[in-house]
């Protein structure tokens, strides 16, 4: 049996994985192992729309907020709108999982990201035409959300079949890295141009930004998976993505413990604009610095994880990365200037970071590849949880405050956090 040279080189992981016995070609020369995963062509593509895709989120996300805050001036209504940005992640998750298995998953993605486009295209012609109204911020946030829940499972899934196990953790922390770059700049990019020319004329520039999303999602091209001939109906690949998660009990572990920073801990960025405005007074352009800071250190936290590859105790990592991030948040509630403030956000991106990539790639590498798209759902419904935090940490800043309500949601991450690691030998032994 041959193997075509170019495309072993454009797609190594596929021709391993799918020959039984094959050993990988040792490479040869000098490569910086941070990026192996780039040579690989069709990645490089999902990589680059991965970019354009996180900048326009992290962009709408100082948009939206911003947007709201001066419509209603409600901390409340700051956490109802990440409500129905996120909530249909839960809604949708587990029917997005078995279309992510069943359907092709590179159209899936053009599909979401056009449905993106022109709802940001949308609410740009809303504003501009001062028309706006908060029910349209509302809508046009659940649809968005709508898509982002077909488009999670269906990218996360895609990644082990672009390439291979052995790139796994290396792939993932570089989309962290394309994620957490464009939340460097996103955020304070948006918060600037809100400023200089208004939030309609933001989101057309997102808009513009998804178009770049879609336009490299089409030049992709995406080797055959797993072929199965005893697929069954929607409703039993549905019933059997859940089985297996039940069943798999280290499986069923990461998924709860990745339920803590985002119920309790992540939500905090609902409250962006209530610290920018009333806590640190630095308005619009201090709330894009103050969400671009994690982004920083998930982009640092990324890169450290992209360069050591694969490695053992990643139970043990993954739950300092955890402990960090309840510390780092709990001092940002505390503080009332902003370099301090920026300095333990930067603490915040690098721990939960670590802890997320960590996380995903354990689940995938204990996950047959014809479950990626179900289990990476059920994973993705952790995000549609986070509207919960966010309403109840928006109805306690109401009363309490925004510092002591972050103050009180860090404490009892950390709580869980030792919890977890105490109760669960399991967690602690992964490698």
């Amino acid at each position: 049996m041959t193997v075509d040279a170019s495309k072993a080189a454009d797609n190594p992981g596929a021709h391993t994985r799918a020959v039984p016995g094959v050993r990988p070609v040792r490479r040869q020369g000098f490569q910086l192992k941070a990026f192996s995963s780039l040579r690989i062509r069709n990645y490089r593509y999902m990589w680059l729309g991965q970019v354009a895709a996180s900048s326009g989120m992290w962009m709408e996300m100082v948009s939206r907020s911003w947007l709201i805050w001066e419509l209603t001036r409600d901390p409340l209504m700051l956490g109802l709108v990440q409500l129905f940005r996120a909530g249909p992640m839960l809604v949708f998750g587990l029917v997005a999982g078995v279309v992510a298995d069943r359907f092709n998953k590179r159209l899936i993605l053009i599909a979401c990201q056009a449905v993106t486009t022109s709802m940001h295209f949308l609410l740009a012609l809303l504003i501009i035409t001062g028309q706006v109204q908060v029910w349209q911020v509302f809508a046009t946030a659940f649809v968005s959300g709508g898509a982002m829940a077909f488009n999670q499972p269906a990218r996360q899934s895609l990644v082990p079949l672009l390439v291979g196990q052995a790139e796994l953790m290396n792939a993932i922390s570089l989309n962290s890295i394309a994620m957490n770059t464009s939340r460097i700049f996103g955020p304070s990019l948006a918060g600037f141009l809100i400023g200089l020319m208004g939030t309609g004329q933001v989101y057309l520039f997102q808009g513009a930004i998804y178009l770049l999303a879609v336009v490299t999602t089409v030049l992709m091209v995406v080797p055959p998976g797993e072929t199965r001939t005893n697929r069954s109906s929607p409703y039993g690949e549905f019933k059997e993505g859940f089985a297996y998660v039940w069943q798999e009990r280290t499986v069923l572990t990461l998924l709860v413990v990745g339920l803590i920073p985002i119920i309790l801990a992540m939500p905090y960025t609902s409250l962006m604009p209530v610290f920018a405005d009333q806590v640190l007074g630095v308005g619009a352009q201090g709330l894009g610095l103050l969400l671009s800071a994690p982004g920083i250190g998930s982009l640092a936290g990324a890169a450290m994880l992209a360069s050591v590859g694969d490695f053992k105790g990643k139970g043990k990592l993954l739950l300092a990365g955890l402990a960090l991030f309840g510390i780092s948040l709990l001092a940002f509630s505390l503080s009332t200037w902003i370099l301090i403030s920026l300095a333990v956000l930067f603490g915040v991106g690098v721990a939960f970071t670590i802890f997320q990539a960590v996380n995903s790639t354990v689940i995938l590498t204990q996950t047959p590849p014809h479950l990626h798209g179900r289990v990476m759902g059920i994973y993705m419904m952790d995000a549609g949880l986070m509207p919960l935090g966010s309403t109840i940490m928006g109805g306690l800043a109401r009363y309490l405050g925004a510092p002591l309500t972050l103050s009180i949601m860090a404490s009892l991450c950390l709580v869980l956090v030792a919890a977890a690691g105490l109760l669960s030998p399991r967690l602690r032994r992964l490698d």
